[in-house]
């Protein structure tokens, strides 16, 4: 519910509802409130006011007050309690309590709850109720902005790239440093911590995180930030692994003193720096030995080259005496000749342009191949002249230095050893175009596959090839892509999967983006709406689902609801029509997108169902006139009806006289054909606003609405009786017949339908008695009937004290196996004055006192009672069903009682079933899914008894969590004999089956309905062909004997 965002405005109307039982009070207020209201500079308020929390909540759902004044004490809540009530109804209603209790505990109490403000009725003045209103209006707008500010600075956070730390220092009673407690975390703290900010928040940092006070340098740290404010940084270790820069600074908000810690993993970037350093320290290393190198030759080397080139000179000059043998002067020009090659080759060495390309290759970027992930490597042809770390372990050889000199070709696939062969011209003329990259395979020295891309690139080989005839250098790059195209394949093969699920899915599926934009469309919604794809995709959802789509990222809309588990719409097809869905909807984020996935489903077989069998529940399948059940619900509306309007209405009840002897002389097919033409009569007879409906058996049931008087009731009611009385010609005959006819007036003679009813239905049998074919109008003066009625009244006050009730079991049977499943306790009174009286009797009385509630405590109280016995005796225990009246399913408390009830027996939850009747639930659907599920909770079975009997749709029943369905035992009376009760019993029997409920049938009295229920799915049933109630210890023993025991 959402409320007016409005602060008061001087001239504006300020709406506050007004939840006050007390008329006299509530108009105070509202003279309080208009004399604040008077003037051109005041806040005008206008008061609406209700009586209790159920009318509360009926007016928030169609007005948006701006505040409520609620008095605790109502006829249907007290205490906190009704606050709590209405604060669950609207949480963001601004509240100020109203009460008669000057209490301060409960003042603060109910300030705890939410309440804005706390008044004594006996101090309130009109100035302080204004100003407390206005006040609390204000307080909760700065409450919702306050909310929407900490939801977007926790959006903030979590979505920095780094965690974000809030300590609050704690401080002692001399304001020394005592500890540092968690305040704030974002969800990359929480990963840090390794744990959620739920649990961290408030918590100890040496209790949350000792790594971080234990780390060298941090806890100093923190503390001399929190003293002198300059903001600082350190770095630390994780526990897990890694290395983390922790960046400290202040935060100071009046006495308040926080540390603001910003956390980044550097792990990565220390590594490079290592690996950096010792790249560095390699080629200064490098740096030195080549020094050493060069120094060495130009000093040990070209030394003694040169003597020796200086000798041989002097030996072929002859300078100390000719050579007396010819091969000495070719000794001497072999070796002055290899002297001067070996001092060229020095000098070429040590010339500085070599030296300073040797500079160049080696220390200026070559610890950058190195380093790189990618393998690099320098090739003439297929022969290796440099690789690097990575491109050795990409191969599989280790240290890399071992292929250099070496031939790829034992490690590229077919098409590589192709472009080595033409120098890696293809891919070099590729690299020229702007392909760049070709995708292929290398083989590793382990034989396996690699997929890599590959690219060539002409290296600047200044000093030229190392002998003439080599072909030009080549850099060739492959990155390792197996994991890339791995994963490629999984998402193309999980995408196909997905496809396929998505042609083979029986529902339709749509998903479309926060504006409406259709992206996916699947078969099964081509199918539904008659569109193809290609005429969806990227037009608006509304196409589909005209019905309220909400634009800003709200999901699709069912009168203004939300559908996050479900609901039903109107779809529109291609060819204009119609059609409802049941359409479940749910949010898809996909990083900064936002996608809504809805799954249609076409209900229309289902609607078709529903109606055939309200239908066929509600209508009286004879006559086609309404049943007793929808005659029930059309009368309590015409009575609420002519309640509001102050005007009169009359009941007519007609019991056709000796009915029984058409049936036993003429047969029960001309029986069933005079009930047709009274029927027809009846329909012939009303008027526009009239109602008529067949009662049961031979009664009839009429609404006269509106009436002027009881006179009018009566004079109609006698022509009816004229109109009915006329002979009819049925198959050539004619036949005759009367009718017995009683009239009551509301509001004279009742104001609900009950009364109405038991009151009419006095007057008819006063009317059999009169003689027949008569009209009695209910008088109001006591019958013999009445005085039963108040007779048994006041004896059931006094018979559970004097211990007049008395429990039977009807035993529940397993139709196939004839093994008993469990009982029913059947409620049964035997009175000192009246002997055994009838629950059909008793019950009714029970209810319309107000006695039915404690009767139903005994009964449950009882039944554990009697499960606790036999379970002490070794009986076999079967679950025991005990019903529940409207009374007790309404009181809030009901599953606390019962768990009370169940503790004190020692009985287990699965032992006891409770019933329920349809009505009951339908009454308030959603109070009675709450309070169904608190039932489940205690681990209870739940059952719907005399199921047909009410107008339940799926949709209602689909929510109750129920586990059995009883078909009500005026259905399977007459089977296999009545074809209408047949197709009612399939029909409640198919959809009891589609809800997943297990189905008991009720009054099972013949093998041929045995058969008849068993071959339809039904495979539990009660009833007298098994056996009648029983007593506590009969019971037992029919169950050792059925069971085997």
């Amino acid at each position: 519910m959402a409320f007016a965002e409005i602060r008061p405005v001087v001239g504006s109307v300020t709406r506050i509802l007004l939840v006050e039982d007390d008329p006299v009070f509530a108009r105070a207020v509202a003279v309080l409130l208009a004399e604040v209201s008077q003037g051109p500079a005041a806040v005008r308020f206008a008061v609406d006011q209700v009586a209790d929390l159920q009318a509360a909540r009926q007016h928030l759902s169609h007005h948006r007050p701006h505040a409520a004044l609620l008095d605790l004490e109502l006829k249907d809540s007290g205490g906190l309690d009704t606050l709590r009530r209405l604060k669950a109804m609207a949480p963001r209603l601004p509240v100020v309590v109203l009460t008669a209790t000057a209490d301060q505990g409960l003042a603060q109490e109910a300030l705890r709850l939410g309440a804005q403000d706390y008044l004594v009725k006996d101090d309130v003045r009109a100035p302080a109720l204004a100003r407390a209103l206005t006040y609390a209006i204000e307080r909760q707008r700065s409450l919702d902005w306050m909310a929407v500010d900490a939801r977007r600075l926790t959006a903030l956070l979590d979505s920095l790239g780094q965690a974000v730390i809030g300590l609050e220092v704690m401080r002692d009673a001399d304001g020394g440093w005592r500890e540092l407690r968690l305040r704030i975390l974002n969800r990359r703290a929480e990963s840090f911590l390794g744990d959620s900010a739920r649990n961290l928040t408030g918590a100890r940092l040496d209790r949350a995180a000792p790594f971080l006070a234990q780390a060298p340098g941090l806890t100093a740290l923190l503390k001399r930030v929190a003293e002198r404010g300059e903001p600082g940084a350190t770095e630390v270790a994780h526990p897990q692994g890694g290395w983390f820069r922790i960046a400290v600074n202040r935060l100071q908000a009046e006495r308040n003193l926080a540390l603001i810690l910003t956390v980044a993993e550097i792990t990565e970037a220390r590594q490079r720096e290592a690996e950096l350093r010792a790249a560095v320290e390699r080629a200064e290393a490098a740096d030195n030995a080549k020094s050493q190198v060069l120094s060495a030759i130009s000093h040990d080397v070209r030394t003694p080259l040169n003597s020796i080139v200086g000798f041989t000179d002097l030996i072929r000059l002859e300078a100390f005496g000719p050579l007396n043998h010819p091969q000495y002067g070719a000794y001497v020009n072999d070796i002055a000749e290899a002297a001067g090659q070996l001092q060229s080759v020095v000098d070429d060495m040590l010339e500085r342009r070599r030296f300073e390309e040797m500079q160049r290759l080696e220390g200026g970027y070559r610890h950058l191949i190195d380093l790189a992930p990618d393998l690099i490597a320098v090739v003439r042809g297929a022969v290796v002249e440099m690789i690097n770390p990575a491109g050795a372990a990409l191969l599989g050889v280790w240290p890399a230095e071992t292929l250099v000199g070496r031939r790829l070709t034992p490690y590229l696939g077919g098409e590589c050893q192709v472009w080595a062969a033409e120098n890696w011209q293809t891919l070099l003329a590729e690299g020229e175009g702007g392909a760049g990259r070709r995708a292929t395979r290398l083989v590793n020295a382990a034989g396996q596959t690699v997929d890599v891309e590959l690219a060539a690139m002409p290296f600047d080989d200044s000093t030229g090839p190392a002998r003439p005839g080599d072909p030009p250098a080549v850099m060739i790059v492959a990155r390792d892509v197996t994991e890339r195209l791995r994963t490629t394949r999984a998402l193309e093969q999980r995408e196909a999967r997905l496809s396929r699920i998505l042609e083979a899915m029986v529902d339709g599926l749509v998903i479309y983006d926060d504006q409406g934009v259709v992206e996916t469309y699947n078969p099964a919604a081509e199918r539904l709406f008659g569109y193809p794809a290609e005429q969806v995709i990227g037009r608006d959802v509304t196409l589909l689902l005209p019905e309220g789509i909400s634009r800003g990222g709200a999901p699709l809309k069912l009168k203004g609801r939300g559908l996050d588990s479900g609901g039903e719409v109107k779809g529109r097809r291609m060819d204009g029509s119609e059609v409802p869905l049941e359409v479940t909807v749910s949010v898809m984020r996909l990083q900064a997108r936002t996608l809504f996935i809805a799954v249609i489903r076409d209900v229309t077989e289902r609607h078709q169902v529903e109606e055939r069998l309200r239908y066929l529940a509600t209508r009286d399948p004879l006559t086609g006139l309404p049943n007793r059940s929808l005659f029930a619900d059309h009368l309590d509306r015409a009575l609420a009806r002519a309640g509001a309007l102050e005007r009169r209405l009359a009941v007519l009840l007609i019991d056709l006289d000796q009915f029984k002897t058409i049936n036993d002389t003429m047969g029960h097919l001309m029986g069933d054909r005079v009930l047709q033409v009274v029927g027809r009569r009846l329909e012939a007879f009303l008027r526009p606003g009239d109602f008529a409906a067949r009662h049961s058996g031979d009664e009839f049931t009429v609404i006269l609405d509106p009436v002027d008087d009881q006179d009018q009731a009566n004079q109609m009611a006698a022509r009816l009786l004229e109109r009915l009385a006329e002979p009819m010609t049925i198959d050539g005959r004619e036949i005759f017949t009367t009718g017995s006819l009683g009239v009551i007036v509301y509001p004279d003679g009742g104001e609900d339908g009950t009364t109405l009813m038991r009151h009419v239905d006095t007057a008819v049998n006063h009317a059999k008695l009169g003689g027949r074919n008569t009209v009695q109008a209910y008088t109001g003066v006591l019958s013999e009937g009445l005085a039963r009625r108040l007779e048994l009244e006041n004896g059931l006050r006094r018979a559970i004290e004097r211990d007049e009730l008395h429990l039977l079991y009807q035993p529940k049977m397993d139709l196939t196996r004839g093994r008993v499943v469990g009982a029913e306790a059947l409620l049964r009174w035997t009175s000192p004055h009246h002997g055994a009286v009838s629950p059909a009797e008793f019950v009714p009385i029970a209810e319309a006192c107000g006695l039915i509630g404690t009767i139903g405590d005994w009964v449950i109280r009882r039944a554990c009672a009697d499960i606790q016995t036999l379970e002490k005796a070794g009986s076999e225990l079967v679950p025991i069903a005990v019903n529940l009246s409207p009374r007790q399913f309404r009181r809030q408390d009901l599953p606390g009682e019962i768990a009370a009830i169940l503790e004190t027996y020692g009985v287990r939850s699965d032992q006891l079933e409770l019933e329920l009747t349809e009505s009951m639930l339908v009454e308030d659907a959603e109070t009675a899914v709450a309070a169904l599920s608190a039932l489940k909770q205690l681990g209870l079975r739940l059952s719907i008894d005399d199921f047909g009997t009410g107008y339940s749709s799926l949709s209602y029943l689909k929510r109750f969590p129920i586990d059995y369905l009883k078909i009500d035992q005026s259905f399977v009376r007459d089977i296999p004999a009545n074809s209408d009760d047949m197709a009612i019993t399939k029909a409640i029997i198919a959809m009891g089956t589609s809800l997943g409920l297990k189905l008991i049938a009720e009054g099972v009295e013949s093998e041929d309905q045995v058969r008849f229920l068993v071959g339809n799915g039904v495979l539990l049933g009660q009833g007298f062909h098994y056996a009648r109630p029983l007593d506590r210890d009969t019971f037992a023993a029919f169950v050792a004997r059925a069971n085997g025991g």
